[in-house]
């Protein structure tokens, strides 16, 4: 039996590969980019080789460049499934059309069912699609395939956590319960849907569940939630993100004490975490509703400001504001705002929720306009939401369920 002779041009091109590779797994982009740029140069046709460039180019965001790199790969080998990958998502990129880009992976795929490569690629793209089920299907498909792989099990963790949010702002507690402890099982080392988990259960006034969840949270997690220190040392940290975890933790405590009407003791944390990062998501709108509470409106004032600077586009954070200048009998068109909610939004759960926060604060004609409205948009999902008491609902409207999504 005879062994193939390898020459030296392929062997110095396998070389090249090789170091490039190890480049990018040592995180070294700029060098592996000379590396392949080097490898392209003696074999311009080798796929591999123009789909890492690509790859590196992505990197930077997805450009021109790197669009034209994987249809470069794609003309030389259109069952290339990286290449395939990378184009199908740099296509929903560029046009968020589920169709245009899932062309590049369903082919493939009845081809090759069980690549859990293209499984997860096509997932994932469910999943940015919002088609929350055919996702967690294609990643359970992957799993099944291969129980370890990483990409799947971070995958199927993340709709799970969405849905579990989903379920949490349509007060569907028990079904959000059940998504957060299925994110949990796939991805036990994710803190957000932990966090999640203990939101929901403040939400059903399980108070000391909540609490208990918390600590063991800080437990596993071993992070330092003395915020006294963190504060002592805070001018000495170069890289803020090590505070994100703390902080996390120190908010959700904060709004589940605020829900169990210790405003004191939540105060007292959201003032810490004040001097830690002033632009911490939700922070100013819950130490706004605290200074309301109090009847201190120029105070009130200056938190929903800065919160507008963090959340331009809230729809809570612009009825906040709107009852906050009422209260301090400032000039404020209620014709103007009540357009402006509703080009911002048609979703009756958060519109109602904003209805509700009007009333709360007295402005009757106001709150009674969005509620009305919501009831026109969809009358069985506003008969639904006068079943609950309003401390629920508005709990709906002050969780912000994008800040802990993604953490």
């Amino acid at each position: 039996m005879s062994n193939k002779i390898i020459s030296l041009e392929e062997r110095m091109l396998k070389n090249l590969i090789d170091k490039g590779n190890n480049l990018i797994f040592e995180g070294d982009f700029t060098e592996a980019t000379k590396i392949f740029k080097e490898a392209y140069k003696k074999d311009p046709n080798n796929v591999s080789v123009i789909y890492n460039l690509a790859a590196l180019s992505i990197e930077e965001g997805f450009t021109e460049e790197s669009e034209k790199l994987l249809l470069e790969a794609f003309e030389k080998d259109s069952n290339h499934v990286y290449t395939l990958i990378g184009l199908a998502n740099i296509i929903y990129y560029k046009t968020e059309n589920f169709n245009m880009a899932s062309c590049y992976i369903e082919p493939a795929l009845k081809h090759n069912p069980e690549s859990i490569e293209l499984l997860t690629a096509y997932a994932n793209l469910c999943m940015l699609e919002g088609k929350l089920k055919e996702a967690i299907e294609y990643f359970q498909k992957a799993i099944l395939l291969d129980r370890e792989y990483t990409p799947a099990l971070t995958g199927i963790s993340t709709v799970y956590n969405f849905a579990g949010l989903h379920h949490l702002s349509k007060h569907r507690f028990e079904q959000a319960i059940f998504s957060f402890k299925q994110s949990i099982d796939f991805n036990p080392d994710w803190i957000a849907p932990r966090l999640n988990l203990v939101r929901a259960f403040g939400f059903l006034k399980k108070f000391k569940t909540a609490m208990d969840m918390l600590d063991e949270i800080i437990d596993i997690f071993g992070s330092d939630v003395d915020l006294d220190y963190l504060i002592k040392i805070n001018e000495t940290i170069d890289n803020k993100q090590i505070l994100l975890v703390p902080l996390m933790l120190k908010m959700t405590e904060a709004k589940l004490l605020q829900q169990m009407g210790e405003t004191e003791k939540s105060k007292e944390i959201f003032l810490k975490i004040y001097k830690l990062n002033q632009e911490f998501p939700t922070l100013n709108f819950s130490l706004a509703l605290i200074e309301v509470n109090e009847k201190n409106y120029i105070k009130a004032e200056e938190y929903i400001k800065n919160e507008l600077i963090v959340s331009p586009n809230s729809i809570k954070v612009k009825a906040l504001r709107y009852v906050i200048y009422k209260k301090m009998n400032k000039s404020s068109s209620w014709d103007i705002h009540f357009n402006i909610l509703k080009k911002t939004t048609d979703d009756v759960y958060k519109l109602f929720a904003v209805g509700v926060l009007l009333c709360k604060y007295d402005l009757n004609a106001e709150g009674k306009d969005i509620l009305d409205y919501t009831k026109r948009l969809n009358n069985s999902i506003y008969e639904e939401l006068t079943k609950h008491d309003f401390e629920s609902t508005l709990n709906a409207i002050y969780s912000n369920y994008s800040d802990l999504s993604l953490v």
